[in-house]
């Protein structure tokens, strides 16, 4: 379907979306079906699974998921369905030492395998065996993502480049220090393009980024289509900045060689094709998580840029409803732009 809206061309060729593909809804669901529910998406941290029985229960598009550590210590994730009828059984997070669904008491071991099921014994159609739909998950560099298509390469194919060029920052071992969390009212595709350009950082950041990387040093770098990687010209004080999309959502940015290193992920949870709620997550490497000064610090730099952008992206999402709303050229400083654009059109045709 994309293939009829947007063409791929090269990009001193390339355009801007249109303005439907931000706007209307039905793109949206073809969005869910063909790109979000074949894609591995991260769904947390390895240590927000602590210990056996460590449960999370999450939505994704629609898809009610458990994502658990089970008795052998992998993190694994069930759909969150009971076999009976249907019935969603957990909510939150927490630990359980079974699964049960609240309904009518059918219960599961964390391994998915059917343990209890009250007078289903006069049914000729109950099944004993029954277990819970096991979904794909994988872990990278601490992070775990689930995939609904059983057919889709499995995440370390894709991550395979982008491991290599992050294995210097041993990421599995850094924490989560800090979380902004913000309701985001325009379309998730403006919050992946603004954190893929800092063409607009001489203008939405003047003060806060640009003086140390600004807009003209950024470059977007050649990759393998999986991903898009944005650099900038290391300043002396503050060091490298180094921007990574892990296609589709996978958000995030990496600061080294400064006074603070620093990671943040971009967590979209992704509701219409108008509106996500974005948690701003920031990492520390583990043997600086207790400097709070650094940490209060960090987490006020962030709102501060990030609260730059929101004018910005709701502006972006009421000029696209226009309609004199047209694709427009892209500068090279957007050539991540063009990798994610390509990417999706290669999906969504």
């Amino acid at each position: 379907m994309a293939g009829e809206v947007w063409p791929v061309e090269p990009l001193k060729r390339a355009r801007s979306l249109p303005a439907r593909a931000y706007t209307d809804p039905a793109m949206f669901e073809v969005e869910k079906a063909k790109v979000f529910k074949r894609a591995w998406l991260p769904v947390g941290r390895q240590e927000d699974w602590p210990e056996v029985g460590s449960y999370r229960a999450v939505d994704l598009f629609g898809e009610p998921l458990l994502v658990m550590r089970d008795p052998q210590g992998a993190i694994v994730t069930f759909a969150n369905v009971c076999r009976h009828r249907s019935m969603r059984m957990l909510d939150g997070a927490g630990r359980v030492s079974a699964i049960q669904c609240p309904y009518h008491l059918w219960t599961y071991g964390l391994d998915g395998a059917l343990k209890a099921a009250p007078f289903m014994d006069k049914s000729e159609t109950f099944d004993a065996t029954a277990c819970l739909p096991k979904v794909r998950t994988e872990t990278w560099n601490g992070w775990v993502f689930v995939c609904m298509d059983d057919d889709a390469p499995p995440l370390s194919l894709q991550t395979a480049a982008l491991s290599t060029k992050l294995a210097h920052l041993d990421l599995a071992q850094w924490r989560e220090v800090g979380v902004l969390r913000y309701q985001s009212d325009w379309n998730w595709k403006i919050m992946v393009e603004n954190f893929a350009e800092s063409y607009h950082v001489m203008s939405a950041h003047k003060t806060s980024l640009q003086p140390f990387w600004p807009a003209a040093s950024s470059a977007g770098q050649e990759t393998d289509g999986r991903f898009a990687e944005l650099h900038h010209a290391v300043d002396p004080v503050m060091g490298r900045l180094t921007v990574y999309i892990l296609f589709p959502t996978m958000l995030m940015s990496v600061s080294e060689g400064g006074p603070q290193r620093m990671v943040l992920w971009y967590d979209l949870d992704i509701s219409a094709h108008d509106s996500f709620a974005l948690a701003i997550r920031i990492y520390f490497p583990s043997d600086q998580v207790g400097d709070t000064e650094a940490i209060a610090a960090a987490m006020q730099t962030v709102d501060f840029v990030h609260r730059e952008d929101i004018p910005l992206c709701a502006a972006m999402q009421r000029g696209l409803s226009s309609q004199y709303a047209a694709p427009g050229p892209l500068s090279h400083l957007e050539q991540p732009l063009w990798v994610f654009h390509t990417y999706l059109a290669e999906r969504l045709k």
